[in-house]
């Protein structure tokens, strides 16, 4: 047995040793390497606008046997969206808010079947994150009107998103948000005959995501609400006010935008609340404040119970929460601190016609609603009805518009306003600030047609979109969850 095993050992190695006279050609294998892209540059790709990278460089590593025997593919996370060299491309894929993808050029060597890649990142934004948003009455239809960040207009931009009207009447718009400030939405109230009533919308392409009557108990909206005076969002409560002056409430605890229903009746108790509503800054601090109406006194929402702020006791007394002969015209907050927000008021005395601004601290901490007032002063300037307020975030300055002026004031010294922005024409029918209290979003009415300012607020333009059909109903510069607190 083992001089068999030697024996093929031996023919083995004899085998080994024969000369091998086959006609192989060997090259030098190459490789491709793909320059141009940088790895860790973020390339931003706007939602419906075209998408270009820079043209990538390919080289051979042996450029004696280089071709154009190639083929490409681009990548945006799983989807091909290219199979040209150079990418120029309207990117399809909705985004979800600030969201990074990752990204892939591919060269293929169909010489040799081997593909060469090179990643890449990718921050998808949209047009409709942030920006001004209004809406407007136009020749007896509803519109919504938005001015992005990134300057780019759109005129009418939930029917030309939705392919859809909105009705006649337009009442505002309101953006709304979860526990942890993350942007859900967009409500717009519009009503009228022939309209499906107020629709909620997606916060980063606008698309709808349900009309506000499915959210209710029995699937259609109750009649009192088929007018939305005002609308906000907090913590824990999602709350409507109907053209009434009904408050419907829908419990979410968790913040949960579309967590549970509406009920088909409104709040119990003998009110009217007023249009003017405040909430406290950031929302997460589940404060909203109502005004009623006939009795002059402020409310709030409390464990299920609409109670009076004046039941709760006040550590300043410099002033009384409750007065029938005063009709709130304006409510924000101007700062927070430790779950506590500071108000800032502005209210006409009904008997003599004079204004009269209140600032007031209140929140509800550990359970417990806590309230100082501050102070109550006579508006340092003549204003009337067509005067419109705003106040900064995070500052001690208010601001409000006579004619095509804005005027600012510090509101602790209660100064001399003076002038800091003047438009020349029209009448200011809206204004209001951004998220930090730096920038103006103006609408100025001339006839039927009216004109949009961004300015910030110490008079440097931004953008003048001019002569936009329709009246103004209600502006709101939308965060997108851009949010700036203590």
């Amino acid at each position: 047995m083992n001089k068999i095993y030697i024996l093929l050992l031996a023919l083995l190695v004899m085998a080994g040793c024969y000369k091998d006279k086959g006609n192989y050609d060997y090259k030098t294998m190459y490789a491709i390497e793909i320059d141009g892209i940088d790895e860790n540059k973020k390339y931003e790709l706007w939602f419906g606008e075209p998408f270009t990278m820079p043209e990538p460089i390919i080289r051979f590593t042996d450029s004696t046997q280089a071709h154009d025997d190639l083929s490409y593919q681009w990548k945006l996370d799983t989807f091909v969206v290219s199979t040209e060299k150079c990418l120029n491309v309207t990117f399809g894929i909705e985004p979800q808010g600030w969201n990074d993808i990752f990204g892939a050029f591919i060269v293929k060597d169909e010489r040799t079947g081997i593909s060469y890649s090179q990643r890449f990142r990718v921050t998808l934004l949209s047009n409709f994150t942030n920006g001004w948003m209004w809406m407007t009455e136009n020749q007896g239809k509803a519109e919504l009107n938005m001015l992005a960040s990134s300057k780019k207009f759109f005129q009418n931009v939930y029917t030309a998103v939705n392919n859809r009207e909105l009705g006649p009447k337009a009442y505002g718009v309101v953006e709304h948000f979860d526990a942890g400030l993350n942007a859900n939405g967009v409500l717009m109230m519009a009503g009228g005959p022939g309209s499906d009533g107020p629709v909620e919308l997606d916060w980063s392409n606008l698309r709808k995501e349900v009309w506000t009557g499915e959210e209710f108990v029995g699937g259609s909206l109750p009649e009192d609400l088929q007018e939305i005076k005002a609308a906000c969002f907090i913590k824990n409560y999602s709350c409507l006010v109907s053209g009434s002056g009904k408050l419907y409430v829908r419990y979410s605890p968790g913040g949960y935008l579309y967590q549970d229903r509406y009920p088909d009746f409104p709040f119990y108790g003998d009110y009217k609340l007023s249009s003017v509503v405040g909430y406290s800054f950031p929302p997460d601090y589940n404060v909203a404040l109502f005004y009623e109406e006939n009795e002059g006194r402020y409310l709030f929402l409390d464990n299920g119970e609409l109670r009076g702020l004046d039941q709760v006791e006040d550590a300043g007394q410099k002033f009384s929460l409750v007065d029938p002969d005063k009709e709130l015209i304006y409510l924000a907050p101007a700062s927070q601190q430790q779950g506590k927000s500071l108000f800032y008021a502005v209210l006409r005395d009904k008997s003599d016609g004079k204004y009269y601004t209140q600032r007031f601290q209140f929140g509800i901490v550990g359970g417990q609603p806590t309230l100082t007032t501050i102070a109550q002063d006579v508006f340092p300037a003549v204003v009337n009805e067509k005067t419109r307020f705003a106040v900064g975030y995070t500052t001690k300055e208010a601001y409000y518009s006579q004619g095509a002026q804005i005027f600012r004031y510090n509101f602790e010294l209660n100064d001399t306003p003076v002038a800091v922005a003047d438009f020349k024409t029209g009448t200011i029918t809206a204004f209001t600030l951004d998220s930090y209290g730096e920038q103006f979003g103006v609408c100025v009415q001339n006839g039927n047609t009216h004109d949009f300012y961004w300015t910030s607020t110490d008079g440097q333009e931004f953008e003048h979109v001019k002569q936009i059909p329709g009246e103004v109903k209600g502006l709101i510069y939308k965060s997108g969850g851009s949010w700036k607190y203590e």
